[in-house]
């Protein structure tokens, strides 16, 4: 499930309305129902918000099921972890997106210093 379907499951289950999630999170309900339904991002900001209106860690919502009945250190080393291997994931992907993009740019300085040899 992802985080949109889980924030409507644990509203539900908690027999709140989205009038009064929105309201507590600084949105129309007509916005909020869009979150839901994943139209609208949910930031960090909004998932703190509704975490804590929902009275459930933010990792309930981000990841349920997968740190039940852990302490928050052991929550938070594995989030840390998560994070690291996604900004590695970055950095690799832009590594190799800059390597392309000199390719490229050799390239292009190639083609250049043949067009102006020719005049």
């Amino acid at each position: 499930m992802n985080p949109y379907t889980i924030v409507r499951k644990l509203r539900r289950e908690k027999n709140i309305r989205q009038a009064e999630i929105a309201k507590y999170i600084g949105i129309t309900q007509s916005n909020y129902a869009k979150l839901e339904n994943g139209k609208i991002e949910l930031t960090i900001t909004k998932l703190e918000k509704i975490s804590e209106f929902l009275k459930v860690h933010p990792v309930e919502i981000l990841y349920p099921g997968t740190f039940s009945g852990e302490n928050s250190e052991s929550i938070e080393k594995a989030l840390l972890e998560k994070l690291e291997n996604s900004f590695n994931q970055t950095l690799l992907s832009k590594d190799e997106l800059i390597g392309e993009l000199k390719g490229k740019v050799d390239a292009y300085k190639e083609l250049i210093d043949k067009y102006l040899k020719k005049k």
